[in-house]
């Protein structure tokens, strides 16, 4: 049984205090550690286990995250359901194990493109819409920052996806490039603002009707600067999205689905993408999301222990860049 409290302060040397202390410290440790370790075996034998406290995770032994506490408000009219409660708009094809995933339905998320009046046929971007990543006015940018709107390029496919045009003039607003960028047939636009020389902010907007989400930039990791990363390839990658189930994760889902895979190219995109063999990560974790890009390749495994039957083995190098992304509002239009 541990020492009391009371009667260690009674002690009156200092270091056989001090050594007292610390031994009813590890005697109550331990004793902690073994009835946790007991309330789990019962737990595991499908016993009741009665927890001691008010605290909710301390009852439930599941503690509280910002993923599991959030609350789908809706409203009266039903006409924005709860996204986690629609099917989801994924396919698997039984026989080959073919997963098709229905971009159409994840535009439906958002109101404001199902809602759009129809465009007329000289206001519809080309059958391959291309991105158009700019800068904040003022200044042109340093080398650290272009170099990471080079990547950025990369990251999207190359140039045959995506341009670099710096924005040098004050006087054009985020306004005017979207409606110039819109005239000469691009369909998104993402804008990298700069701060002490450094890339701190993107801005992502859709084209014609939206939304546009603003983030705040940080972890940036330029590929030269990843030790021995793969060399990337023109083809456009596959996108893999980990964690977006919640309203407003959907919806930041779709924005980035559509920025990869615009739905009118989506099937061809995916096809060449399976030949290149490269995939962008976007995972959410606490309302951070982060972005990698690999090449992967399957192989055998090599015989070991005397097994002969073959087994495949995945294997993944990185090519870059990597950077995290904070939300701070996303809008319609």
């Amino acid at each position: 049984m541990p020492l009391k409290a009371a009667d260690i302060s009674r002690v009156r040397n200092k270091v056989v205090r001090g050594d007292l202390n610390q031994k009813r410290k590890k005697e109550l440790k331990q004793a902690k550690l073994k009835k946790r370790i007991a309330r789990k075996e019962a737990e595991a034998r499908g016993e009741t286990v009665e927890r001691v406290g008010t605290d909710p995770r301390t009852r439930t032994g599941i503690p509280r995250t910002i993923e599991n506490t959030r609350e789908w408000l809706g409203d009266e009219d039903g006409e924005y359901a709860d996204p986690r409660t629609r099917p989801a708009p994924v396919s698997v094809n039984e026989e080959t194990g073919d997963v098709t995933v229905d971009m159409g339905s994840l535009s439906n998320l958002f109101p404001t493109n199902a809602a759009a009046p129809e465009a007329s046929t000289s206001e519809l971007p080309p059958s391959e819409p291309k991105v158009l990543i700019t800068t904040s006015p003022g200044k042109p940018p340093t080398p650290h920052t272009r170099g990471f709107l080079e990547d950025l390029q990369a990251l999207l496919g190359g140039k045959t996806r995506a341009d670099v045009v710096p924005r040098r003039s004050p006087k054009f607003e985020l306004g005017r490039v979207a409606r110039w960028a819109r005239k000469r047939g691009y369909g998104a636009i993402m804008v990298v603002g700069e701060n002490h020389a450094k890339p701190t902010s993107l801005t992502v907007s859709l084209l014609p009707y939206g939304p546009t989400a603003h983030f705040r930039l940080t972890g940036i990791t330029l590929c030269k600067d990843i030790p021995g990363h793969a060399k990337p390839t023109s083809h456009p990658p596959e996108l893999v999205l980990n964690h977006f189930a919640t309203p407003l994760g959907l919806s930041l889902a779709t924005l980035l689905s559509q920025l990869f895979l615009p739905p009118s190219q989506a099937a061809k995109l995916q096809r060449q993408g399976f030949q290149g063999r490269q995939v962008v990560l976007a995972q959410n974790s606490r309302d951070f999301v982060f972005v990698r890009r690999y090449r992967y390749m399957f192989a055998l495994k090599s015989h070991r222990l005397g097994k002969t039957k073959k087994q495949s083995d995945t294997r993944f190098q990185e090519i870059g860049p990597q950077f995290t992304l904070k939300m701070r509002w996303i809008r319609r239009g």
